[in-house]
């Protein structure tokens, strides 16, 4: 008879801590972030990688096999679980674009060609100042609409801390009370780095190389 008992019990807290396990996870809150370009969406869980290399390779993989497919980032935390569309497009795809309507997140900073380079901290403030810039400065946007994140990080930088990257980008939009499908992210390899060391160039580097490629445009 106790044995039995016994094996009630068991029986009863496993599905108990089943139940917890359940309620805990549909507790957290779903958001998804950026535009809804295409009519495939594949999606890319960012725990299943091991760098930033890895992710870039698996969403370059995508777009360049199925130009009408959008891949879209599953970035779950303890309390909300995002998902983020993304505006990539294949790698060997060339973009001919202003640099006023780009903001560059490379490796821990921030930086707006022209303007200057920031902490992550100051996000919300520089896309609030692009989407209400209307072309009025020049070395803000020229409308809300062509606003976009270049999200690039050293090939080597690992998972833990890409995750956390991300997320502080989203938190950092919300801030700014902006819709959240105009959050525009695209992921890109430095056109600089070294693949051996993962070193991105300084400050003075990245300046000179952004106005050779946007100069002309």
């Amino acid at each position: 008879m106790k044995k039995s008992l016994s094996k009630l019990n068991k029986s009863h807290f496993i599905g108990i801590l089943s139940i917890l396990i359940l309620t805990s996870c549909s507790n957290a809150t779903f958001m998804k972030f950026g535009p809804d370009d295409k009519d495939k969406l594949v999606q890319i869980n960012v725990d299943s990688t091991v760098s930033f290399l890895s992710l870039y390779k698996s969403i370059d993989e995508v777009v360049c096999n199925d130009h009408d497919s959008q891949v879209q980032l599953v970035i779950d935390t303890d309390s909300i679980n995002y998902r983020l569309n993304l505006i990539n497009m294949c790698g060997s795809t060339i973009v001919c674009t202003r640099s006023r309507n780009i903001i560059f997140i490379l490796d821990d900073s921030i930086k707006k060609y022209d303007v200057g380079t920031f902490n992550y901290d100051s996000l919300s403030n520089l896309i609030q100042r692009d989407f209400s810039n209307n072309g009025i400065d020049r070395s803000l946007s020229e409308n809300p609409s062509k606003v976009f994140l270049h999200f690039m990080q050293p090939q080597l930088l690992e998972r833990v801390t890409l995750k956390r990257r991300l997320v502080s980008i989203i938190e950092e939009f919300r801030k700014t009370g902006f819709e959240n499908e105009k959050l525009k992210l695209w992921v890109q390899l430095h056109p600089k780095e070294d693949p051996f060391t993962g070193k991105i160039p300084d400050e003075d580097e990245l300046e000179e190389e952004i106005e050779k490629i946007f100069k002309s445009i």
